[in-house]
């Protein structure tokens, strides 16, 4: 009888992945004795989310006037997750931080399956714990995580080809963020022009993101606005924030794109260092992106804390604001060229930049999401196709509904 000479190989990737598994498994429970079971007081954001998801603790369904009033500004999900925990286990801020922290472990476990070769996932991985947001956020009672989680399972699915399942998944990040909008609106976008227009049934991978892209009216309705309007009332917040774009939101997400994501993957992935552009674009994008740092330079928030974040924090405490400039210009710049090809990567990309404009601050963790998402796609993308895979896409037939996953351009 001969051997298959492949089943060994098999069981020595399921053995890695096995193992890093139960060893970030380990990690995630240490984090979780060391925080004093995550049973400490609350804080930051907690001092006023705990309160909001004590509101809707009360009973199972709010009424229109709760959702109309209660005193946050992101759409309302996780409170009701939230309050809906403490309504069932009467658990207080820990059971909170607890779900917290088992979806990150979730998100984390989503990446580390997302390929066969277990060495690609595992550097995924380890590219997503540089973001000192992705532990940090899942250790306390925030939105993010259960945003993120939704995000990534919209994505997982709709590179799956199962678009209605994905656009469900996108319609309830929505409901936790009002920022995740960004995410089928890049997928929708990026799906449409790789089309040939023609109505067959690839059409939905580009109508059903759309359609819950839809749902963030739902939520204007509901609010009166972008946000409860009495919230923004009281935090004295332009209701219409098309008045109020601010460019500089851009510019500070390329900035953290290219620290935590284009950096740690040069470093982890050697694949990716060989660019295969043509050069003059990409200077043009390098001097575009130089000038939008000249003129909209990333200084900080008007509206709240001074900074943006911790790395923002950091550089304010040890530059002057000349050589900041020219680091965050560096930065971006680094991700603008990265991303300066066709991809999905690329979409996604420019569709959580664009949806900053509107906002009121800027917050590194507000590209939790984002890398995430992106991390995901380096995990998944396969062997041989490095970043410069996506730069002659050709737009998909709608043959495209069976193709494999590998034959999208992630990345």
């Amino acid at each position: 009888m001969i051997a298959n000479p492949s089943r060994p190989a098999i069981a020595r990737i399921h053995i890695n992945r096995t193992r890093l598994l139960l060893l970030i498994g380990l990690a995630y429970l240490t984090l979780f004795v060391y925080l004093d079971f995550l049973g400490f007081a609350p804080e930051r954001d907690e001092v006023h989310f705990w309160p909001t998801a004590l509101l809707f603790s009360e009973s199972w369904i709010p009424s229109l006037e709760q959702l109309r009033n209660y005193p946050e500004l992101t759409t309302p999900l996780a409170f009701l997750v939230f309050g809906g925990l403490e309504h069932l286990l009467h658990g207080g801020i820990m059971a909170g931080r607890l779900l917290n922290l088992s979806l990150s472990f979730g998100m984390t476990a989503v990446i580390i399956v997302a390929s066969d070769d277990a060495r690609r996932s595992t550097l995924a991985t380890v590219g997503l714990f540089v973001f000192p947001y992705y532990l940090g956020v899942s250790v306390h009672q925030y939105t993010d995580v259960i945003g993120a989680v939704f995000v990534l399972l919209g994505l997982v699915s709709h590179l799956e080809h199962r678009p209605l399942v994905s656009a469900v998944y996108w319609s309830l990040a929505i409901a936790t963020r009002q920022y995740a909008v960004a995410f089928p609106v890049a997928i929708a976008a990026y799906e449409f022009f790789r089309s040939d227009w023609k109505p067959s049934r690839a059409m939905w991978r580009w109508i059903a993101p759309a359609a819950s892209a839809a749902t963030l009216g739902g939520w204007f309705w509901i609010f009166g606005g972008p946000a409860p309007l009495a919230e923004l009332a009281n935090q004295g917040i332009d209701a219409d924030r098309l008045r109020h774009l601010d460019p500089t939101h851009i510019v500070y997400l390329l900035v953290c794109t290219g620290l935590f994501y284009v950096i740690p993957e040069f470093v982890l992935f050697p694949e990716t260092r060989r660019l295969r552009h043509r050069r003059w674009p990409l200077v043009v994008v390098a001097v575009v992106t130089v000038l939008a740092c000249i003129v909209f330079p990333p200084r900080g928030n008007d509206w709240g804390a001074p900074t943006m974040g911790l790395f923002d924090r950091l550089m304010v405490s040890v530059l002057s604001p000349l050589p900041r400039m020219l680091l965050y210009a560096g930065l971006a710049t680094l991700a603008a060229v990265r991303f300066s090809q066709y991809s999905l990567a690329a979409f996604l990309v420019a569709a959580n930049a664009s949806i900053l404009l509107v906002s009121h601050t800027m917050w590194e963790k507000y590209a939790l999401a984002l890398l995430v998402s992106l991390w995901y796609l380096r995990a998944r993308e396969p062997e041989g196709r490095g970043r410069s895979s996506g730069a002659t896409a050709v737009p998909c037939s709608s043959s495209s509904w069976t193709r494999q996953r590998e034959g999208h351009v992630l990345a």
